[in-house]
């Protein structure tokens, strides 16, 4: 996968910002520099804070001939020193998921010249937009797609973790990279090194815990994570969580097709933050080779099929019922071969259901199943109604609805003299605080 020998000379990362000399020049001797007259057709890809990404048409010098490239402008303060830093940088990789550089603006002197870097363009449509195109299209077009924008950031990364030795990619954030395929879904990254972690600057060698998974989890979150929200912009943040039989909860990316009737919904969700069993806790070199092997008999083409993944009926966690719906939730996991497509019958919380537009909230639910269910982390505050009177309480773990209407109505009585000519609401009156944790005294 190219030269393991690849350093970067006379710099170094600081505050997980790549940093070059501003006293010295990049080397751009052997990058073929394109005037900006030679570039033609512009066309905005991906707009970010401090530089674009367009498709354009270049004209080879001498020749006459038109060939399709890829343009990075750097704007704003700062630009001169951006594009010195991130050609230094990407002018080395040599690899099939890494954009490749074959040319850089005219030497410039000052901060309000252009500068911008030339790239092949083999892969010039944003990852998150194809990836929504494809959600709208249904379960066989995202599974290709997503596993192929797995499989294209897993390798980019594990190649970027072994070339690169002056940084660790514990040192780096998801917002340093920019995602491009192609129309069939062949992914390829983008690293521009400005991008300041506070959190870094306290700790220059990474973050206590943090490891390449955690940044390949991120990113394909992330991804996957602003494809939804560019169609759904609603429904960005769900609660789900999923467990697959008989493993320990692990980072899961989740891709959910939405089915009723004859209209198709897809939502994607970020991956939980959870540890990876230990079985699962594979480097990226294998995620990718996995992966790889799993698409080996897919060819890469818009059409092509991937092999069937096995289906279960989940169990949903809200009693919300709408005849007809229907969710597939295909899960993507650190290993390819255990892929699979969850089945489920009802909305999620947080969901609007397709059929009847409600928002299926913990209060919704609990109405209709009297259950509370608390996801695991942070209790959850649920509303509690004994009687005429409301009561805000945390549940942190699974527990019936009368249970805990039984347990109100204890705490109540323990916690308010009883007046024997008094009715009970002016008993709960007496009890002014929330009753929060309510089910740990009772287990």
């Amino acid at each position: 996968m190219g030269s393991h020998g690849f350093t970067i000379s006379d710099s170094h990362f600081t505050n997980n910002a790549y940093y070059v000399s501003e006293n010295r020049d990049s080397d751009t001797s052997s990058v073929s520099v394109y005037p900006r007259h030679k570039l033609r057709n512009w066309g905005v890809v991906r707009t970010r804070k401090n530089w674009t990404f367009n498709s354009a048409v270049a004209e080879k010098e001498g020749s006459g001939e038109s060939v399709p490239v890829f343009v990075q402008t750097f704007e704003g303060r700062g630009a001169k020193q951006l594009f010195a830093d991130t050609l230094e940088f990407s002018r080395g990789l040599v690899n099939g998921h890494h954009l490749n550089v074959i040319g850089i603006s005219p030497n410039s002197t000052t901060e309000a010249d252009s500068h911008y870097i030339v790239y092949e363009r083999a892969h010039s449509r944003d990852s998150r937009r194809l990836l929504a195109a494809a959600l709208m299209k249904g379960e066989k077009e995202t599974t290709i797609m997503g596993l192929r924008t797995v499989y294209g950031i897993t390798s980019a990364l594990a190649y970027l973790s072994k070339v690169a030795s002056s940084i660790s990619l514990a040192q780096i954030e998801a917002e340093n990279f920019d995602a491009f395929s192609d129309d069939s879904g062949r992914t390829m990254l983008c690293f521009t090194p400005n991008i300041v972690n506070t959190d870094m600057i306290k700790h220059p060698n990474g973050l206590p815990n943090r490891n390449d998974l955690d940044l390949c989890n991120s990113l394909i979150g992330k991804i996957f994570t602003e494809a939804n929200h560019t169609i759904w912009s609603d429904e960005k943040n769900l609660t789900d969580i999923i467990q697959l039989p008989g493993q320990s909860p692990v980072r899961l990316i989740i891709i959910r097709v939405v089915t009723v009737v004859t209209a198709i919904k897809v939502k994607v969700l970020q991956s939980n933050c959870l540890k990876h069993q230990k079985s699962l806790d594979l480097p990226l070199s294998d995620i990718s080779e996995v992966y790889g092997d799993f698409l080996l008999d897919s060819p890469f083409d818009a059409s092509s099929s991937v092999p069937e993944l096995p289906r279960r009926l989940g169990k949903g966690i809200t009693s919300h019922k709408c005849k007809g719906y229907c969710r597939e939730e295909v899960t993507f996991t650190p290993d390819a071969f255990k892929n699979t497509v969850v089945v489920f019958r009802e909305p999620s919380l947080n969901e609007r259901c397709l059929l009847c537009g409600t928002v299926i909230t913990i209060e919704e639910s609990l109405l209709a199943s009297r259950r509370v269910i608390a996801a695991s982390g942070p209790p959850v505050t649920v509303k509690v109604h004994f009687h005429e009177d409301i009561f805000i309480i945390q549940v942190s773990r699974v527990i019936e609805y009368d249970e805990l209407v039984e347990k109100v109505g204890r705490k109540i009585r323990l916690s308010a003299p009883r007046r024997a000519d008094g009715p009970i609401r002016e008993q709960q009156r007496k009890f002014k605080r929330p009753l929060n944790n309510i089910n740990q005294e009772d287990k």
